[in-house]
Parts: structure tokens; C-alpha cells; sequence
């Protein structure tokens, strides 16, 4: 391979082996994947980033204002911005196959009535805490719910359940003034308006790294359609081994063997590999390798402290949305692929900043 300078893209397959003197040994060698963008230049997408309304900064400082409220208990019934606290059993109705139907049992719950999540992350699904209105201490409800096919949770997607939810107690939510004294509480701000400058920075921030990286990855995936990329059936194959990686650490943490999922999906697990697993594969290494196409052609480096601080903010963001659990992310980075993706999530938005 140094004589013929050869650089294989994943290891040789022994083909034949001739008897002789000497002998003759007969591989096939992956080679390395090609690409050509064909004209790629020549795309043209149009970037329309909405600004930040005024409603969205109000809502933010509502949802900072909670965070420092405090909560007094109450004898009446509960009402919108209450936080009531409960314990909740849920059971999907009708089960098949090898659904349990027990979800939860006394699951002790705290609600605020009429706040939603801003990521979409309500539990048990959005607007449940509506349906604690008009209960008191000790009141009990039933209410029924069915998911829909895209929920975020996989397995109740067009499920039905039923929640019996026990009031505990309600508590009215006393929330502070915003105000210059607020301000300095919550940190270094001369005065409110400080304070609703930096949140109007921080959501502007936001919204403007989300539509980029949502209009990036469109016209990535444009350039990819018309780009001409040849990849050995081994390089696809060992991606999918990443995929299938992945895809059983997820499980893992919904505490469900690949086995058990195949059967809720009622696929077989070589029609799963071909019909869900290797698509993504593709579409991940046909991804990768027009981004290092493009940074090749257009001379784009990323420096290692770039890439530092970069997966640094990620982080800082993770941490700003109150969705990270840092012990969990530390033990996480030891697994090389799991620090080998956030490494280049980090590469791609800082290419995408570059081009």
C-alpha cells in the first residue's frame, strides 16, 4: 500500500490466494471516499431571520421572576400560577404487545398551572397542569390523554393513558417586582433595563443560533443532492456501527434492550439495519464529507482553542436552558464517541460561521 501509495478508507478483505513461488495473496482495499460539489458555489439561499418580539423578552422575565418567587400555602382552590404539588399514577389503556401498563405509581409532582416549558420538554404533556383548576388539598381527578405520533416520548406515541392525579397542596406563587433591586439580584445589572438589554442579547443570541443552524443544515443538504460522493460499502458500514452505538445508548437510558425494541417496532433486525439504520449512516458520512470538502476547497481551518471554546458555549447553553446534568455530561465525554460528536458539532457550527 506505501509502495503504491494507496491510502485505504478501512481494512482489506482477502479475495484468493494463489499458490506459487512465492505466493499470491489478492485483497480488496477500500479506498478513501471522493467528492465533488459540482458547482456548489452556484446554490443560493435566502436567510430571513425573524427578530425578537417584545412578547418573548416578557415571557422570559416572567419565567425569571418565578425562579425567585416564593410560595405560600393556601386554603382555596387552585388557579392559573399556582404551583401545586401532587402525586400522580398514570397506566396506558389498552395495552399490545409488551407494553406494561403501569407509567408511574405515586410519582410525587410539582406544577405550576399555566406554565409551559420554552423547549418543549413539558412532562407529562403540555397543558396537563390545566386540569388541576378548581382543586383543593386532598381532591382527586382522573383525566385521560392520548399522544400524538410525534410526541418526544417514543413509546406512548399514539397511546392512550389515564392519569390519577391526588392534590397535595397548593401553594400561591409571590413573585417579585422587576425592578433595579431585582436586577442586582439576579446579577451584575446597574438597573432593570440593563437586565432586559442583556435578556433581549441573550434571545437574539438564541434565535439567531438556531435559525442558522437549522438554514445550514438545509443548504448542506442541498449541496449534498447535486454533489457526486463515492463511499465503500465498508466505510458505510463501519458508520453504521456508530449509529447502532447510539441508538442502543438511548435505549439503555429508557432501560430497554435493542431485542425488545426491535419487537415493539415489529421489525425484523436485518430489514431495521437496512431500512432505518443505514440511511442515516449515509446521510451522516455524505454530511461529513462535504463539510471537509467545503473547508478544504475554501481554506477553512479551526484552531483547537476555537474548538475548545466552542464546546465550551455549547455547554454554557446547556446549562443557561436548565436541561444538563454535569456529572452525567463529564461521565459521558470518557466515551470517545460521545466526546468525538459534541467535538464535531462544535467544528460545524464554527465552519458554518466561517463560509
Amino acid at each position: 500500500l506505501t509502495e503504491a501509495k494507496i491510502e485505504p478508507a478501512a481494512p482489506g478483505s482477502l479475495q484468493d490466494i494463489e499458490r506459487g513461488d512465492p505466493l499470491k495473496f489478492t485483497f480488496i482495499v477500500p479506498l478513501e471516499p471522493t467528492v465533488d460539489l459540482a458547482g456548489y458555489k452556484e446554490i443560493r439561499k435566502k436567510y430571513t431571520l425573524k427578530p425578537v418580539a417584545a412578547k418573548e423578552v416578557d415571557e422570559f422575565i416572567e419565567r425569571l421572576k418565578r425562579n425567585y418567587a416564593t410560595a405560600e400555602p393556601v386554603e382555596r382552590a387552585a388557579k392559573v400560577g399556582d404551583l401545586v404539588y401532587v402525586k400522580l399514577d398514570a397506566e396506558i389503556l389498552n395495552p399490545v404487545d409488551d407494553d406494561k401498563p403501569e407509567l408511574l405509581k405515586d410519582s410525587p409532582m410539582q406544577v405550576v398551572i399555566g406554565e409551559t416549558d420554552p423547549n418543549g420538554n413539558d412532562f407529562p404533556y403540555e397543558g396537563f397542569g390545566d386540569n388541576l383548576v378548581k382543586l383543593k388539598a386532598e381532591d382527586k381527578k382522573k383525566v385521560k390523554y392520548t399522544y400524538p405520533a410525534d410526541s418526544r416520548y417514543e413509546k406512548l406515541r399514539g397511546k392512550d393513558v389515564e392519569f390519577s392525579v391526588m392534590v397535595e397542596s397548593v401553594k400561591e406563587l409571590n413573585l417579585p417586582e422587576f425592578d433595579d433591586a431585582f436586577a442586582q439580584t439576579v446579577g451584575e445589572f446597574e438597573s432593570v433595563d440593563k437586565l432586559r438589554e442583556n435578556i433581549q442579547e441573550q434571545l437574539e443570541s438564541r434565535a439567531r443560533d438556531e435559525y442558522e443552524s437549522t438554514w445550514f443544515e438545509d443548504l448542506i443538504d442541498q449541496i449534498v443532492a447535486q454533489a457526486v460522493i463515492k463511499v465503500p460499502p465498508q466505510v458505510v458500514e463501519h458508520e453504521m456501527e456508530h449509529v447502532i452505538e447510539a441508538v442502543q445508548e438511548d435505549l439503555s437510558r429508557q432501560k430497554m434492550e435493542l431485542d425488545t425494541y426491535l419487537k415493539t417496532i415489529k421489525k425484523e433486525k436485518e430489514v431495521w439495519l437496512e431500512e432505518d439504520i443505514k440511511p442515516v449512516a449515509k446521510k451522516r458520512l455524505e454530511r461529513s464529507l462535504v463539510m471537509e470538502e467545503i473547508a478544504k476547497l475554501e481554506k477553512i481551518t479551526v484552531k483547537n482553542e476555537d474548538l475548545q471554546e466552542e464546546v465550551s458555549n455549547m455547554i454554557h447553553e446547556m446549562q443557561m436552558q436548565g436541561n444538563v446534568d454535569f456529572k452525567k455530561l463529564e461521565k459521558q465525554l470518557k466515551n470517545e464517541r460521545v466526546a468525538n460528536n459534541m467535538a464535531m458539532q462544535a467544528a460545524s457550527r464554527l465552519v458554518n460561521r466561517k463560509t
